[in-house]
């Protein structure tokens, strides 16, 4: 939304994002097993008042506990476009997936005809905004795990400290 939003859509979903207000995610990947930005599949059509949207992603990261959904889709004309689905919403349905990690819950997004207003469609440029914004994310998800494991070398650390085996340090 930072980065193809414009000014109005920028103040309207990212305000109550860093209010703690709302609950945001992405839904890239879809079942034919894509997770390339380039191959988005799911339609984006120009409908009477707005835009119709069918298809579904896969693995959408806690798209079950998500307000707002920002959904890839592939106009007519091919190019990739950005919208923001806001839940619920009639025709999106979304639906939690069995995992293995428990700690990144994640869900089924299947719209069928979900109808959203013209303005939920990103002004930017889709799949530019969609490959700056997974860049991003890949750094985040890094800077996340770079934290657990110092977490967990400082918990070790204390631990072979202050371990006691036979009555001896």
């Amino acid at each position: 939304i930072l980065l193809a939003g414009t000014t109005e859509q920028r103040e309207r979903w990212v305000s109550p994002l860093i209010a703690g207000e709302a609950v945001a995610t992405i839904a890239l990947a879809e079942p034919n097993g894509g997770w390339d930005p380039a191959d988005i599949r799911l339609a984006a059509m120009r409908g009477g008042e707005g835009w119709v949207l069918r298809g579904e992603k896969v693995h959408v990261l806690f798209g079950s506990s998500a307000e707002l959904i920002v959904v890839p889709a592939r106009e007519r004309g091919g190019a990739i476009s950005l919208f923001v689905l806001e839940l619920p919403a009639p025709g999106a349905t979304v639906a939690d997936e069995v995992t293995v990690d428990t700690t990144r819950r994640v869900a089924r997004l299947t719209l069928d005809g979900a109808k959203l207003p013209w303005s939920a469609k990103l002004e930017g440029d889709g799949l530019d905004a969609l490959r700056a914004a997974l860049v991003l994310g890949y750094a985040m998800i890094a800077a996340e795990m770079v934290g657990a494991a110092e977490a967990l070398l400082g918990r070790t650390r204390d631990y072979a400290i202050e371990r006691r085996q036979f009555d001896l340090l």
